[in-house]
């Protein structure tokens, strides 16, 4: 009889003990490698303490009833108990990483439209535009970055320019509406050829779209950007704008989309 209890306690702590090492070696391991000489991160509050006991006896118990017909063998014990916590701690860390990911954005996001708001810039309705050449036999294919990467899809004078997804890719994607900045505005495409070669004095990037409005726009350039960026550039625009003298009323957010 008390063989048998002694072989169920020492299953019970030897379950235990795994799961307080996967719980607290790696901030341990953190404290130990890391510098925190203001001392604003603390890796052990008494809620985590305490939520880590309860949690290593809690598995530590299902542990000890999973093998209870088999004989103590505490390397094997061992091995069974750090599996829970590895697949408990491993959707933890992703909710936070999400969360993370998910204020951080809002946060990025909430000073892009203060930044907006103090500059007057507005953002119209979200449109579909294509490139539009600006004489016969020329393609509004832009050279950036972002195309080459393949986040915005290639396209030539009266194609859609549309944002698309890498066909594969197993991360984390944020889905964010892209944005493209407005510098003129017009119904009449020979006006906005006109003032375009203007603007490319101040901005050589700047090209031509049309919009599903039927609208012409000139656009700083056809890289289609967050709003983080986007609300940037528009300051960087007026700024560019004004040193040429020329008007800033048009000075847009334009959000790709319908």
């Amino acid at each position: 009889m008390i063989e048998k209890i002694l072989n169920h306690a020492g299953k019970l702590f030897v379950a235990t003990f795994a799961v307080a090492c996967a719980a607290f070696l790696p901030r341990i391991i953190t404290t130990l490698s890391t510098s925190d000489p203001h001392a604003e991160i603390e890796l052990f509050g008494w809620d985590y303490i305490v939520l880590s006991v309860i949690l290593s006896v809690a598995i530590g118990a299902g542990v000890m009833l999973t093998a209870w017909a088999q004989p103590l063998d505490p390397p094997k014990i061992f091995a069974l108990a750090l599996g829970f916590p590895a697949v408990i701690s491993g959707g933890l860390n992703m909710t936070a990483s999400v969360n993370s990911l998910e204020t951080k954005s809002q946060e990025v996001n909430s000073i892009a439209e203060r930044l907006l708001q103090e500059n007057a810039i507005p953002t119209i309705a979200p449109l579909t535009v294509e490139p539009v050449a600006q004489a016969p036999g020329d393609h509004a294919i832009p050279n950036s970055f972002a195309w080459n990467l393949g986040i915005v899809s290639a396209a030539q004078a009266g194609e859609p320019l549309k944002v698309r997804r890498p066909s594969f890719n197993p991360g984390r994607i944020l889905n964010e509406r892209r944005y493209l900045v407005t510098l003129f505005e017009t119904k009449d495409k020979a006006t906005a050829v006109t003032q375009l070669r203007k603007i490319q004095q101040a901005m050589p990037g700047a090209s031509i779209v049309r919009g599903s409005d039927k609208n012409f726009y000139i656009v700083r350039n056809l890289s289609p950007v967050p709003i983080s960026r986007a609300s940037v550039q528009a300051v960087e625009a007026r700024a560019a704008l004004m040193s040429q003298q020329l008007p800033t009323n048009s000075l847009k957010l334009l959000p790709l989309g319908r």
